[in-house]
């Protein structure tokens, strides 16, 4: 799993290393890039949080020679930027709001690539994955008791979630450092740990539930893993133990 400690240095584990053994690192950078768009939803605070959060993940798996190459190969990369395109489904925009977009925040991931936003220090880290789960899951809310959803499809309908697509479902975002920040967030609620913010998260899954009528908010994987979870910890709390799954 994405994610877990490691227990020499307290950081998670990144699947970084993974996504770079398939594909250049200016690939893994576009696609990142591209990915805070669709997962900030139009937020540029949340986007940059997001962004934030790449640095981090960059800085803390790379080698120091290969992070430190980054700047020099974003640079190489600012005519790719200066191409892209929203997806089809986007709300409409003029080609140079466009390219002045994605210009402004190609600096800003710039920049998250230069300032270590964690000091150091994995539980700032871990602080920062909480309180980007607040922000998608209050994006969530925003756009979904709007009376005609986004203003764009974003694929699933104009009142889909991307809490429950990809924190709850793990389906692909996009990212595969991104999917590793899911799966983390996503562990937070199985595990009830005072990272998981269960009111939001309740609220957000009422009002969705409304929007889809004979529809369930919680995808079935996730509540069964949640209620061994639950079990697990009322029998650790008697004094039993279960034997691991075969």
């Amino acid at each position: 799993m994405y994610f877990e400690r490691n227990n020499q240095s307290g950081w998670p584990t990144f699947p970084f290393e993974a996504v770079r053994s398939e594909s250049p690192v200016r690939k893994v950078l576009l696609q990142d890039f591209y990915a805070t768009f669709r997962l900030s939803q139009g937020d540029i605070f949340t986007q940059h949080h997001l962004m934030n959060y790449l640095g981090a993940a960059y800085r803390h798996t790379l080698g120091q020679e290969e992070f430190m190459a980054l700047p020099g190969l974003m640079d190489d990369l600012r005519p790719k930027i200066d191409a892209l395109r929203p997806p089809p489904k986007h709300a409409p925009q003029s080609e140079e709001e466009i390219r002045g977009q994605f210009s402004a925040q190609w600096n800003w991931f710039q920049g998250s690539m230069s300032t270590d936003t964690t000091h150091g220090s994995p539980e700032i880290f871990a602080n920062g994955l909480h309180e980007l789960a607040k922000k998608v899951i209050r994006l969530d809310m925003t756009y979904i008791t709007k009376n005609q959803g986004r203003e764009a499809d974003m694929g699933d309908g104009h009142f889909a979630s991307l809490t429950r697509e990809y924190l709850l479902d793990g389906r692909p975002s996009g990212s595969q450092i991104f999917d590793g920040m899911f799966a983390w967030m996503r562990q937070q609620f199985i595990d009830q740990s005072p990272l998981a913010v269960w009111d939001d998260l309740s609220n957000l899954a009422d009002v969705w539930e409304y929007k889809h009528q004979g529809e369930t908010f919680y995808p079935e994987a996730f509540t069964l893993e949640r209620q061994e979870s639950d079990n697990l910890r009322a029998l650790g709390h008697i004094g039993l133990t279960v034997p691991p799954r075969t």
